[in-house]
């Protein structure tokens, strides 16, 4: 009740921009998802811009347009949401031979059972191959943790 206070003050003002740091941490699901609708809809109807510092990336991939990743205080990644999720796949891959010399191969993260999550780019043939996914938090993960062939 206290976040909810707090925003609606917040909004009152009439405020252009809005910087939150980590808006979410410590609520319940449903008060995040009712926080949530609150922040789209004041964008919505006044016109405002949010600026989100937040680690819940579920709640960013809901209600961000564009996304600016930094890591040790370098940016790793910066662009639409759309273009990050249309432009990166995420394939497994039992065989990390397979991806050497093929293009469009980002990075690559071992997981277990001589598995690996490989982050490629859409053009890439492996495309063809696998099944691919598309999650952000994943995507994230393997940009700071990846490794580079």
């Amino acid at each position: 009740m206290k976040v909810k206070l707090n925003i609606a003050i917040s909004f009152s003002r009439g405020a252009k921009l809005f910087v939150l740091d980590e808006p979410t941490n410590g609520l319940d699901p449903v008060a995040r998802d009712e926080y949530l609708d609150l922040l789209l809809e004041e964008v919505e109807k006044n016109g405002c811009s949010i600026l989100i510092s937040s680690h819940i990336i579920s709640d960013l991939e809901r209600i961000c347009d564009k996304i600016l990743l930094i890591h040790e205080g370098r940016t790793i990644l910066s662009d639409y949401k759309d273009n990050i999720l249309n432009n990166n796949k995420i394939i497994k891959i039992n065989n990390l031979d397979e991806i050497k010399g093929i293009q469009g191969v980002i990075c690559y993260k071992s997981l277990k059972n001589n598995e690996y999550s490989v982050l490629v780019n859409k053009d890439c043939e492996l495309l063809n191959k696998y099944d691919s996914i598309t999650d952000l938090e994943q995507l994230m993960i393997l940009l700071i943790r990846g490794k580079r062939l």
